[in-house]
């Protein structure tokens, strides 16, 4: 994730662009007090305060009725001291409208210490974990668990 500024991405991280485009029926926003404009210096796709990268990964939680696909998406800002604001939500994927009950998104330290988690409830578009802050350096997950079915992304600010 500390090369996300010079647009260096790991495999399956795209433009949330690819994946709510004009045509999509979704479209993300943050809850709370956060304002919405794009990147900075870019128009287009109404997400988040500031961000300077914004990347989306689907995760295939494969249930045994069918395939349940949704987008995790991240934003990162550089702030003036140096610290990282990331931004993190899940949204359904693949014409699914509403998130899966019980769905859950869990920010964990290096050691594995939970540091926040939300939940979703029964028609949910979207969840969001608190906006944090990060030091350049800094380790940690993002879990999202439903059911039996558990899928981590680590990162490396």
């Amino acid at each position: 994730m500390g090369q996300w500024f010079e647009q260096i991405f790991d495999e399956g991280w795209q433009a949330i662009e690819q994946f709510f485009g004009a045509k999509s029926n979704l479209q993300p926003q943050f809850r709370g007090e956060l304002a919405s404009i794009t990147p900075r210096g870019e128009r287009g796709l109404q997400l988040l305060p500031e961000a300077d990268v914004m990347r989306a990964k689907l995760l295939d939680l494969g249930l045994q009725l069918g395939t349940k696909m949704i987008a995790l998406l991240v934003a990162l800002t550089q702030e003036t001291d140096g610290r990282i604001s990331l931004f993190v939500q899940v949204y359904p994927a693949m014409g699914e409208s509403y998130l899966s009950p019980h769905l859950k998104l869990i920010l964990q330290s290096d050691p594995g210490e939970v540091l926040q988690e939300v939940e979703s409830r029964g028609q949910d578009v979207c969840i969001q974990l608190r906006p944090f802050k990060v030091e350049p350096g800094t380790h940690f997950s993002l879990q999202v668990i439903l059911g039996e079915i558990s899928i981590t992304e680590s990162f490396v600010v």
